[in-house]
C-alpha cells in the first residue's frame, strides 16, 4: 500500500471496450469514486492531472500549521490529537512542459485491474497503453 498520487484523467482518453467505459459511466453516476492512482512521481497524495489538451499538471501547494483550536479532535489526547495539524495553502495547478517519460496508473474495480502507461515528450501526451495482465 503505501502513499502515492492521484490520476485524474477523462475515461475518454482511455484504451477501454466500450462496455468497460459503461461500467466507470455508471459507477460515476451512483457517486461512486473510480480513482486512479500512481507511485511514479512524489508519492504526497497530491493530484496528476492529464488535460483533455493531453498537458501533464500536478497540483502544488504548501503546507500551514493548523492551531490546535481549529482541529477536529482539539481535545483528545495521543496521536488522535495531531488529526488535522496541517492544511494545504496557495494550491496551484503546475504544468510540466519538460517531462519526458511514461508513467503508469492504475486501480481496481469490481475485481478488475485497469491500468495504463502514459506516454509524454516536453510535457506533451503522445498516447496512453493498456497494460495486460
Amino acid at each position: 500500500m503505501g502513499m502515492f498520487d492521484r490520476v485524474i484523467v477523462n475515461i475518454g482518453m482511455l484504451p477501454l471496450s466500450h462496455s468497460e467505459k459503461q461500467i466507470i459511466y455508471d459507477a460515476s453516476k451512483n457517486d461512486i469514486e473510480f480513482d486512479f492512482q500512481t507511485k511514479d512521481f512524489e508519492n504526497v497524495l497530491t493530484e496528476i492531472y492529464i488535460t483533455d489538451d493531453g498537458l501533464l499538471q500536478i497540483n502544488d501547494w504548501e503546507y500551514e500549521t493548523v492551531t490546535l483550536e481549529e482541529r477536529p479532535h482539539s481535545g483528545a489526547t495521543g496521536l488522535l490529537k495531531m488529526a488535522g495539524c496541517l492544511r494545504r495553502v496557495n494550491q496551484r495547478l503546475v504544468t510540466q512542459e519538460d517531462y519526458t517519460g511514461v508513467f503508469n496508473f492504475y486501480t481496481y474495480f469490481e475485481k478488475k485491474l485497469f491500468e495504463f502507461n502514459a506516454t509524454f515528450i516536453h510535457g506533451k501526451l503522445e498516447k496512453i497503453d493498456r497494460v495486460f495482465e
